[in-house]
């Protein structure tokens, strides 16, 4: 397999990102700014420029925020584990058929808050800055012009999922 110039350089900057992103953890002694769905995201993106993610890029902002924010606003809850990822999972389905949008990090995103946790604001601003330079990072390359959309999340999708995480 050869790489192209663009190709190579697409995996640099996408490796120099992630590093990045550790690096801020570590300097900062705040081990809730590793995002792992971040580093799902920069390959998506930027590296395999996946088409149904890049064509929109202000979903690629929009969609992980929104859910990390109900992850973590539901997170400080005082409710039961189990109701804070059901009611999570709820409303980030919900957020996701209002943007049509069906970007799988985003689950993530929106579930991280509560699997580990998070309890600092440093969790929303990482998650802030790093879709946001995401973002930035698709418009720049500009292949989200020529990319194909794809379809959002279905209704009987939404409702199977739904019936499965109840269960």
């Amino acid at each position: 397999m050869h790489l192209s110039t663009i190709e190579k350089r697409n995996y640099l900057i996408g490796f120099a990102f992630i590093i990045f992103m550790v690096a801020s953890a570590t300097i900062l002694n705040d081990m809730e700014i590793i995002l792992p769905e971040i580093g799902a995201l920069t390959a998506g993106t930027w590296i395999y420029q996946n088409g149904g993610w890049i064509k929109q890029p202000t979903k690629i902002f929009l969609a992980p925020s929104g859910t990390a924010i109900i992850g973590f606003l539901i997170n400080q809850l005082s409710i039961t584990y189990a109701e804070k990822v059901l009611s999570g999972l709820l409303l980030m389905l919900i957020l996701l058929r209002l943007l049509h949008s069906n970007l799988a990090p985003s689950f993530a995103t929106g579930l991280l808050p509560i699997i580990i946790n998070a309890t600092h604001w440093s969790f929303i601003v990482a998650i802030l800055l790093f879709t946001s330079a995401l973002m930035c990072g698709v418009f720049l390359q500009g292949q989200y012009k020529q990319a194909t959309l794809s379809n959002p999340i279905k209704n009987k999708h939404m409702l199977v999922f739904t019936i499965m995480t109840i269960i």
